[in-house]
């Protein structure tokens, strides 16, 4: 499946919601254990970075909806049930078409402030 293949819905999603790869394997990994909520040090356990990487990404998700935070713990809460209904559609789509799905999550714009940043970082060439 090509990364036109996956629905406008869905690409939108991730797009607009989804920042990078370990982002969308915290959404999944708190998801799995909606049971509970887990602190920022499990994640990036989970996920095989630090702790202080885990919890700018984590916070990001609380901005957009998708977790809910408490004592410096993280739950998967999204604030609709439309909004839980994409996920899954989106989990689903990841287990069936990794590739196409990691496509879409790495092609999504850097920020202006990241892009004018990096304008003065000094590179050999």
């Amino acid at each position: 499946m090509s990364d036109g293949a996956i629905p406008e819905d869905a690409r939108q999603f991730l797009l607009k919601t989804i920042d990078s790869v370990a982002q969308w394997e915290a959404v999944l990994y708190l998801r799995t254990h909606s049971d509970r909520a887990t602190d920022a040090a499990a994640v990036a356990g989970h996920l095989y970075i630090s702790e202080a990487d885990a919890v700018p990404l984590l916070e990001a998700l609380v901005r957009r909806g998708v977790l809910k935070a408490s004592d410096h713990r993280y739950a998967y809460a999204p604030k609709t049930p439309d909004l839980d209904v994409m996920i899954s559609q989106v989990a689903d789509l990841y287990r069936q078409y990794l590739i196409p799905v990691t496509n879409i999550i790495h092609s999504r714009p850097r920020s202006r402030v990241q892009e004018f940043a990096n304008a003065f970082r000094i590179r050999k060439d």
